[in-house]
């Protein structure tokens, strides 16, 4: 039973990150592309990303590793071309904060 639910948990943990991983991507291309066309990104854009930059670290928590995860969700969701520079920083600034937290300090 112990062992349905770790998968179960994983299969979440993996979905929950694709979705809000396309949502991140999404809104930070609709910023380039603000930027882009000489154009602020509004409050609510940024609200927006910054939101999603949290609940994408969020979704990357759980019973698979943090590597794991960046194979699986990252690496393919990033290898598109229809990815913006500022969301590859995006993401990529979300996985090294926890990668961060994940390594033990050694002193």
């Amino acid at each position: 039973m112990r062992r349905w639910l770790t998968e179960k948990s994983a299969e979440r943990q993996v979905q929950g990150a694709e979705a809000s991983l396309a949502r991140l991507i999404a809104v930070a291309n609709a910023i380039e592309e603000a930027r882009a066309a000489q154009r602020e990104p509004t409050p609510t854009e940024l609200a927006a990303l910054e939101e999603l930059r949290h609940v994408f670290r969020l979704d990357l928590l759980g019973p698979m590793p943090l590597e794991a995860m960046k194979c699986i969700v990252i690496d393919p969701a990033l290898g598109g071309s229809d990815v913006s520079d500022t969301a590859r920083a995006e993401v990529n600034v979300a996985y090294e904060l926890l990668r961060l937290f994940e390594t033990p300090v050694v002193s």
